[in-house]
């Protein structure tokens, strides 16, 4: 049986690489169900890391995840881009973590795109 997602178990072996100073310094991981826990590993892992570029763009995080994530931009600013994009985090978490991060400097861009949960048909004006 293949499985085609790494989960929060396989972040937790990416953090414990980058944890080691590894000279990784991009990390897409869009798409692979790491979810909240994962994406803690991997936010306390950045701080001794070389990571610039981290994508974790739909993978079931919630708005939990956002304080081990603005703990390790806190401790290390060497992350420029941070995708969190469609992600069940919440509006104010977002804003609060955004404004929070351009006040300290941190990151060059956030990505937060969400996609919406309703649609207006072009044809008739009614919502779908």
């Amino acid at each position: 049986m293949v499985h085609p997602h790494i989960s929060s178990v396989g972040a937790e072996c990416f953090a414990r690489q980058l944890m080691r100073c590894c000279g990784l310094t991009s990390l897409n991981l869009n798409d692979q169900r790491v979810r909240d826990g994962g994406a803690a590993y991997l936010f306390k892992s950045m701080v001794p890391s070389r990571l610039r570029v981290l994508n974790l763009g739909k993978n079931e995080l919630t708005d939990k995840c956002c304080v081990p994530l603005f703990e390790a931009l806190s401790s290390n600013p060497n992350l420029e881009k941070l995708t969190l994009s469609n992600n069940s985090i919440s509006d104010q978490v977002f804003i609060h973590s955004s404004t929070r991060c351009n006040e300290l400097h941190l990151l060059l861009t956030w990505q937060l795109t969400i996609i919406p949960t309703s649609y207006t048909c072009h044809s008739c004006g009614d919502w779908i």
